[in-house]
């Protein structure tokens, strides 16, 4: 069987559409507001009754980078921080290297020299949106995945990998049904990419589960609907940082990631 084999029978079936997806794209591309990314990537959170000190290091796009968001605190990584913190009781520092607008190639090439952390106990991977809306195939996703994993190892070490939920391009609520679908349809074989970039003998790591905030529904307060979890019709807001994030540290807690 043609791998992906589906995936390009539906990217043929959108070919008489063409026009019209690029024409909403730039529609929604301009409805989206220029935010700034969180302050203070680099922090830590502290345990009372800690004796180590845990260091995580993020490198990712817009989500990671906390787009809309006042404090990394509030961010992912932030959130994640805390919720490990307090369930290994031990500090835990992070650091993000994480830039809106950067695929996984761009990551590879100029975001992963800059960390200061050299020797992390846990490394996230947080991407994907950006190679999608650059119409990047599953094949070119794979490469360049491999080659961003390859030189964080040679970067970091062995420590573990995590390679974070991809984000729900299908309900971002500034694209239109269209271009969630046409966008869902890279997203789901990224999906499946990821699912084989897998090598627990290599500490690489796949939270493997895709976002649905249909499913976060009864978790959010009173009178909040699911387009209230973004701030900007595609950046998530601070209530999809916390949820998010808490499930990666479910994750990284269900996998005993972090071992003193």
């Amino acid at each position: 069987m043609i791998p992906h084999f589906s995936f390009y029978g539906r990217l043929l079936l959108s070919i008489p559409v063409l026009p019209l997806l690029y024409w909403q794209g730039k529609k929604s591309k301009a409805a989206v507001p220029d935010l700034p990314p969180a302050k203070q990537p680099i922090g830590i959170t502290k345990h009372p009754q800690a004796t180590h000190t845990f260091q995580i290091l993020s490198y990712g796009e817009s989500a990671f980078a906390g787009i809309g968001i006042d404090d990394h605190q509030n961010t992912i990584t932030g959130i994640l921080a805390q919720r490990l913190s307090e369930k290994l009781a031990q500090n835990v520092s992070w650091e993000v290297v994480a830039k809106s607008g950067y695929n996984a190639e761009q990551v590879r090439e100029e975001l992963v020299d800059l960390s200061t952390i050299k020797s992390p106990d846990l490394i996230i991977i947080g991407l994907g949106a950006n190679d999608t809306f650059e119409i990047h195939f599953p094949e070119k996703w794979k490469v360049d995945m491999i080659q961003l994993i390859g030189h964080i190892r040679n970067t970091h070490g062995s420590c573990p990998i995590l390679l974070a939920h991809l984000p729900p391009v299908h309900q971002f609520p500034v694209l239109t049904p269209l271009l969630q679908w046409f966008m869902g349809n890279f997203m789901a074989e990224y999906h499946v990419v990821n699912q084989k970039l897998v090598q627990p003998e290599e500490a690489i790591y796949y939270v493997n589960e895709r976002i649905d905030f249909d499913t976060w529904v009864d978790r959010l307060p009173k009178d909040f609907t699911k387009s209230d979890l973004f701030c900007d019709g595609v950046h998530p807001g601070k209530l999809a940082h916390k949820l998010w994030g808490e499930a990666i540290a479910s994750y990284v807690l269900q996998k005993e990631l972090l071992v003193k």
